[in-house]
């Protein structure tokens, strides 16, 4: 039951004058009138668009100002000028209330044929006629389910016959709901309604009154997946989804692309600190800063301890020659002799004692290129070492090759060996630093704990610790520059959104009156956001991906041929920059989702 308390409604003149009244639960209720006289306010103002009244409004019970999706819920419009979506086909303008509520099926079939517009259900309403727009909006209301039908002048660009068919289809409809509609046909009105009235000065004068009755009809529900309007807006604005699209696309590319160049380059240069200076090789002194003998330095073994060698500031070994006096052409330069050799042997064999030398791949390959000496195995050489102004050196033999490669000249002596050439050559005894190398990097912490007196050091935790913090510094940089491309592009976006949505404000009025609610609103208008992300980094990613492969396979081969990939793609990453363009591209929508949610139906409905 539809109750009108003292309702009153004026712009420069009073429109509707204090009226009060009540409609039964169901029924025809055909208002007439003079145009302009307010028969249309006063459906706008029933069905809950129009909320600049005075008076109450209590439909069974429960004002509707106060009532939670009074529209969804309770009313179907019928507008005068139909309001469709003309992007939309006639199916999807008459099942648009499907996606907000669930809806009565089961006359389907039966309404459109008796509004003769069932070969017309795949047509765009952009090209129907007048009266063919009339019918699908009629459609449309008949197919919300809901129990007070509001309808503005219905037959109003329909020819005689079709009038009639609507009016008997209200009829028939008004069985089980209430219909109240606005006509200028005085004909069909008193034909067909069970209660008239005339809209005269603000009052509401009755001039035909039929018993009503109530007959409950069996409703059947449906409701459509709110994901598929979702995709339908996006298809109504592929075009400049499409374009916005290839803007956030170039803009996260351009960011990961960044961003994964200077993670590979920082994992090539600890990779190459690394080959330098293995991260298992640890310096280490006397926290007292006393020398260490060998002695002392032969006391420190462990199981996880796999070398050690005494490091004397003032002596520097020179390198490999065969001439007993050292002359610099003939000199080979060594670079390193203090790790122990991995792996297993390319030719040769074993060190045995501290005379025998072992040397990796590519520097054995440079000593015979020049030396010119095709093989360099079991060759009696002078190694150079040099303590100030002093030069000396002792023999060693070249009894095997190791198969790893490595970026400097390097050789292998046994434990100890070094410390007694310095011995035998320079008399020097002690040391003040001396290398410990381990099975694991983290066996440093393992050493504190067995050797307290002793200070530990990774050998490469300067170097690295240095350029962490180049890395840092230039990943703050990328990540100031990202910030402001991911932010100028969702900005963008919202502008864009918002346009769209100033453009389409007419849709989104046509929503609200069918019962979307503010959220599913917002929903419409942020989701275009987030597909318009999703897809930019799907093809961002995909891109990037065969981008990093490219380049992986021209530098394996022009050039380095082992096979291993520089650069990879973080999906950490990846994941990391997502998230956060989602998170801005929400914020960049609450101007056009608080504008789409704010719109007035009826200001909406006008354009």
């Amino acid at each position: 039951m539809l109750k009108l308390k003292h309702l009153s409604k004026q712009y420069d003149d009073v429109v509707l004058n204090d009226i009060s009244i009540c409609f039964p639960a169901t029924g025809l209720i055909v208002i007439v009138g003079e145009s302009g006289c307010g028969k249309s306010t006063l459906l706008h103002i029933l069905g809950g668009i129009d909320q600049h009244y005075s008076g109450k409004i209590l439909l069974n019970r429960k004002n509707i100002k106060s009532e939670k999706n009074y529209i969804r819920n309770h009313v179907g419009f019928v507008f005068q000028n139909m309001y469709l979506i003309d992007e939309m086909t006639v199916k999807e303008n008459y099942m648009l209330s499907a996606f907000f509520k669930k809806i009565e099926i089961s006359k389907e079939k039966r309404y459109l044929k008796k509004l003769k517009i069932e070969m017309l259900a795949d047509e765009k309403a952009a090209v129907l006629s007048g009266g063919e727009k009339q019918r699908a909006a009629i459609m449309r209301a008949f197919m919300s389910g809901n129990d007070l039908i509001l309808c503005d002048e219905p037959t109003g660009s329909l020819d005689e016959a079709n009038s009639e068919t609507v009016f008997s289809l209200l009829r028939e409809l008004a069985k089980e709901k209430l219909v109240i509609a606005v006509s200028h046909d005085m004909v069909l009105a008193r034909k067909y309604s069970d209660h008239l009235y005339r809209l005269d000065h603000g009052k509401l004068i009755l001039m035909k009154k039929r018993k009503s009755f109530r007959k409950y009809a069996e409703k059947k529900g449906k409701q459509k997946p709110f994901a598929f309007l979702i995709v339908k807006l996006f298809k109504l604005s592929w075009r400049s989804h499409l374009l916005m699209i290839q803007v956030i696309f170039v803009a996260i590319l351009s960011i990961l692309l960044a961003f994964s160049l200077a993670e590979a380059s920082h994992q090539q240069i600890q990779k190459t600190i690394e080959q330098f200076i293995p991260s298992t090789t640890i310096l280490c002194q006397r926290k007292d800063g006393q020398n260490i003998t060998v002695k002392e330095l032969d006391s420190i073994h462990k199981d996880y301890i796999v070398y050690r060698c005494m490091e004397y500031t003032d002596i520097e070994l020179l390198g490999l020659s065969f001439d007993e006096t050292l002359t610099e052409n003939d000199l080979f330069y060594i670079s390193d002799y203090s790790q122990r050799a991995k792996g297993d042997l390319l030719m040769g064999k074993n060190i045995k004692n501290d005379h025998d030398m072992l040397v990796s791949q590519n520097t054995y390959e440079a000593l015979c290129q020049h030396f010119q000496k095709e093989n360099m195995l079991n060759e009696k050489l002078h190694l150079y070492l040099k303590n100030g102004q002093k030069t000396a050196a002792v023999t060693v033999d070249i009894v095997g090759v190791t198969c790893q490669e490595t970026p400097l000249h390097t050789v292998y002596l046994k434990e100890f060996a070094y410390s007694n050439f310095c011995q035998e050559l320079f008399s020097v005894k002690e040391g003040e630093l001396f290398f410990v190398q381990t099975e694991k990097s983290d066996d440093i912490d393992r050493l504190k704990k067995d050797y307290p007196l002793y200070q530990f050091q990774v050998a490469n935790a300067g170097l690295t610790s240095s350029i962490d913090e180049k890395m840092d510094q230039l990943q703050k940089i990328l990540f100031g520059f990202s910030l402001m491309i991911i932010i100028s592009s969702c900005f963008l976006l919202g502008e864009v959104f918002y346009l769209n949505v100033i453009k389409r404000k007419k849709m989104f009025a046509v929503f609200k009156s069918l019962g979307a609610s503010a959220i599913q609103i917002s929903l419409l208008v942020l989701s275009q956001g987030v597909i318009i992300v999703i897809c930019a980094f799907i093809e961002a990613t995909l891109l990037l991906n065969n981008l990093l492969q490219l380049f992986n396979g021209l530098i394996e081969q022009y050039i380095s041929d082992q096979g291993e990939h520089i650069f990879t793609l973080n999906m950490q990453m990846v994941m990391t920059v997502f998230l956060f363009s989602l998170m801005l591209t929400a914020v960049s929508c609450m101007i056009p989702v608080y504008k789409a949610t704010h719109i007035d139906i009826i200001d909406g409905l006008k354009g």
